[in-house]
């Protein structure tokens, strides 16, 4: 598709709104709207115009991105004197752990916190202007003589889905000061970011900047799609540093998407860590010892990495997943929605992230899978797809249904947030509890999923 040839509503004094009514005359505000998916290992950003519904996927040509890949960043800061940059050598290297640095250090209030607030901050500021550049020459045809606002939605991991956690404070600190410094034009470096992070952002708009559980986010284009089927979902995300399942259900209130979470776990058990953990059964390194000497950002996406990981086995690791996914799923059957009908017809469950195509995660899934089937006596496992959106909606060469669950958290943040509907928190979910009936020990649970 050509730079030109997004879909018009109307001519350039004409738009459309989702009703079908027209606005004609005078010229219309636009609002962009960022879904950014602040990455461990990369980063992804979508744009997308909230007026004519069309996405783009954004590409770092010109920045250190994953190799034949070039809508995957990588999660890198540096810094040449006190200027903050998106790629440099190995002395200007500031940090490559920018995510899980926010938030390990989320619950404390010390130095460390606020060096790793300032740089996830440059980072994400830095993101966002490189991504604004390329928006504004790629479509200087489109939006050339309109007056453009912008809004932001940005990723948070499950475990800080809860309003009141430390994490998601962190993160929506580091959000609004990165957003000051792009609204305002400012350069990226250390006096500017610090100043930022010291600074009310009264200026900022309440409907400006949103931060978005990433589950969430990743299932609007399932949300949205002829595919949904309203109800309980497992979501098994599988990222670089970390593994996340999640219980949800989904269904419509007053017209409106609202996604239930009911339960979350979070481990580390990504591919990173499966890398290490395999690599240490064939002796020579302990598992401690390689994550904290191997570089993740620079192995993770090379060639032999992906190979390595295709070829290796830890059982013990698979069983680590299999137990993850087994708490939740059970939480979910137990306790948090024991009346779903899910359970008498077959669970829906996502398998998505960078790690989700490996063999190891698939196995720990099938493996569950068998029990459910052979000893609770449920029909199983129904594995589902993201469904990439169709090309005349969302731009993005090169990208295929395979690749497009890397950027699905991206996408699903660039809606509007008030189109993406109400989370529930599982704070809010409380147990429902049925009659008691026969333990399944004594059905022949293995020891493995105590």
């Amino acid at each position: 598709m050509s730079r030109q040839s997004l879909p018009e509503r109307g001519n350039s004094e004409v738009y459309q709104n989702k009703d079908g009514s027209k606005n004609l005359g005078k010229k219309r505000k636009v609002t962009i709207g960022v879904g950014l998916d602040f990455g461990t290992s990369c980063t992804k950003v979508v744009f997308r115009d909230h007026v004519r519904e069309f996405a783009w996927a954004i590409p770092f040509k010109a920045f250190s991105c994953v190799a034949g890949n070039n809508y995957l960043l990588l999660t890198k800061l540096y810094a040449k004197n006190d200027e903050y940059c998106l790629q440099g050598n190995e002395k200007e290297l500031v940090s490559q752990n920018l995510k899980m640095n926010l938030m390990d250090s989320s619950e404390q209030n010390d130095d460390q916190h606020w060096n790793d607030l300032n740089a996830a901050t440059a980072y994400i500021a830095l993101v966002l202007n490189a991504a604004r550049d390329w928006f504004l020459n790629e479509t200087r045809g489109i939006y050339k003589g309109k007056e453009l606002s912008w809004s932001l939605n940005i990723g948070i991991p499950s475990s800080g889905i809860e309003i009141e956690n430390p994490m998601q404070s962190a993160f929506t600190n580091a959000a609004k000061s990165a957003w000051f410094l792009f609204l305002n034009g400012r350069e990226i470096n250390k006096p500017s970011v610090q100043a930022a992070l010291s600074s009310p952002h009264d200026l900022i708009q309440g409907d400006q900047i949103a931060v978005i559980p990433e589950v969430v986010a990743q299932l609007m284009g399932y949300a949205e799609s002829s595919v949904r089927d309203d109800g309980l979902h497992i979501l098994i995300d599988v990222g670089a540093a970390t593994m996340d399942v999640v219980a949800f259900k989904l269904f419509l209130q007053d017209g409106d998407n609202t996604f239930s979470i009911l339960d979350t776990e979070v481990a580390r058990l990504g591919a990173y860590e499966f890398y290490c953990s395999a690599l240490s059964q064939k002796g020579g390194h302990s598992r401690e010892k390689l994550l904290r000497e191997e570089n993740l950002a620079d192995i993770s996406h090379t060639r032999t990495f992906i190979q390595t990981l295709g070829g290796l086995s830890d059982r013990e690791f698979k069983m680590e997943c299999k137990r993850l996914m087994a708490k939740v799923i059970e939480t979910a059957r137990k306790h948090k929605d024991p009346r779903s009908k899910r359970w008498n017809t077959s669970l829906p469950v996502f398998l998505c992230g960078g790690g989700g195509n490996l063999k190891v995660y698939r196995e720990a899934r099938d493996i569950y899978d068998e029990w459910l089937v052979n000893v609770a006596r449920i029909p199983g496992i129904w594995p589902v797809r993201l469904p990439m959106p169709h090309q005349d909606r969302f731009k993005a060469p090169g990208l295929d249904e395979t690749g497009f669950h890397r950027l699905s958290v991206a996408y699903g943040l660039s809606f509007p947030w008030p189109d993406i509907g109400e989370i529930i928190p599982p704070s809010e979910n409380e147990d429902i509890e049925l009659p008691k009936s026969k333990p399944l020990m004594s059905r022949g649970i293995g020891k493995e999923l105590v």
